[in-house]
């Protein structure tokens, strides 16, 4: 199969989504959710990581998984031809992620990927270059950087600078600056990936400064397990199946709601924010806190969300769904959340169960036909 600057963005950015799907499906032990995180460049803003093997062996699991395999980039034919070439399947392979926002004015993401990899074949698959758009991987420190073009697009409407509808990409957007060898044009938010297998079993990717994660890999104290603001939460953050936490001031130098938007002066008051999901027999625990700059902020977020419920209970009880029954588990976790307010700190707690995830799952499929997508050994 032929690929272009376009196929090659196009494939890593499925990739990434294929990936970003099996978060719903938490793998992998504390020690690699520790190495995960000591990957994340110090100066990070938010982390995320998931522990799949901590569900797998649990009964919530198959459900789960048949989640995962319907969600549509399973099936793209972009990622299908990515799995035949590297044999690399998320849904079979991925042990866990750790992911990283970096804070102020950097662009892109960090995003630590961790499991059973085939090294020479995916190397292959970064280096073949058969359109003639691939830059040579460079080296770094002893590890070896790939660079995946971002897709050429053209606007639909042409400009008196630009013609023919194309305009350059933006240099200043991110760094470090396009690798030399392209040249090209890029519009939108494509951009180019670099990617870097530290060994058989990890690889990055980022459109941002690889160089900070290969940093890391080096020396532990370029990363975020020696920034003090994560310190107290590493515990939660290694021992869970699912665990966030957002430095807010720090992202919101890099993420601004407008004004208008419901949820933005509740961004603006938050401080931080922590998001711990344990798994207990057949669900999910999952607990949420909000630290707020002060109590009335708190108080104002808590009212927000009491009326976001309300407001998704009354629509389930409205009666104009076809067939009210189907949505019962639905019903069931929007009755059981808990909200908390003490102070400036704002708690949400919630249960994520089998029969929701089935829902879900049920919600992804075929719309003629709820079928079963195939077991990657049934392939």
């Amino acid at each position: 199969m032929r690929r272009t600057a376009h196929g090659y963005a196009t494939t890593a950015r499925l990739v990434l989504l294929a990936c970003a799907a099996s978060v719903i499906v938490p793998e992998l032990a504390a020690e690699t959710s520790t190495r995960g995180l000591a990957l994340i460049p110090r100066e990070a803003a938010a982390v995320l990581v998931v522990d799949i093997a901590k569900i797998r062996s649990t009964p919530l699991y198959p459900s789960w998984e048949q989640l995962v395999r319907n969600q549509p980039v399973a099936q793209d034919p972009a990622y299908l031809d990515f799995v035949r070439q590297t044999g690399f399947d998320y849904t079979r392979d991925l042990d866990g992620l750790a992911v990283g926002w970096p804070a102020g004015g950097q662009r892109g993401i960090y995003v630590i990927a961790q499991g059973r990899f085939d090294r020479a074949r995916i190397t292959a698959f970064l280096q073949t270059n058969p359109a003639g758009t691939l830059p040579t991987p460079r080296d770094y420190n002893g590890y070896k950087i790939y660079y995946l073009p971002a897709a050429q697009k053209r606007l639909q409407s042409a400009s008196p600078d630009h013609p023919r509808g194309e305009k350059p990409w933006d240099e200043s957007a991110r760094a470090p600056a396009p690798h030399p060898d392209e040249v090209g044009v890029y519009v939108g938010t494509e951009v180019p990936i670099y990617v870097a297998m530290l060994d058989d079993h990890t690889i990055v990717w980022t459109s941002g400064n690889i160089e900070r994660v290969l940093d890391c890999a080096l020396s532990q104290a370029d990363s975020v397990l020696t920034n003090p603001e994560f310190l107290p939460y590493l515990p939660e953050l290694t021992n869970s199946a699912i665990g966030a936490v957002v430095l807010a001031p720090k992202l919101r130098e890099r993420i601004s709601l407008p004004p208008e938007r419901p949820m933005a002066i509740h961004w603006r008051h938050l401080q931080t924010l922590t998001l711990f999901a344990q798994a207990a027999g057949e669900s999910l625990q999952v607990t949420a806190e909000g630290l707020f700059d002060s109590v009335p902020a708190a108080e104002a977020a808590r009212d927000a969300f009491r009326g976001l419920l309300l407001l998704g209970r009354a629509s389930l009880a409205s009666g104009n769904h076809p067939a009210p029954a189907d949505l019962e588990p639905l019903r069931e976790f929007l009755d059981g959340i808990q909200l908390e307010q003490t102070d400036q700190k704002g708690t949400l707690k919630a249960q994520i169960t089998t029969p929701l995830v089935e829902w879900l799952a049920n919600q992804r499929g075929t719309t003629s036909q709820r079928r079963k997508l195939p077991l990657p050994a049934e392939r």
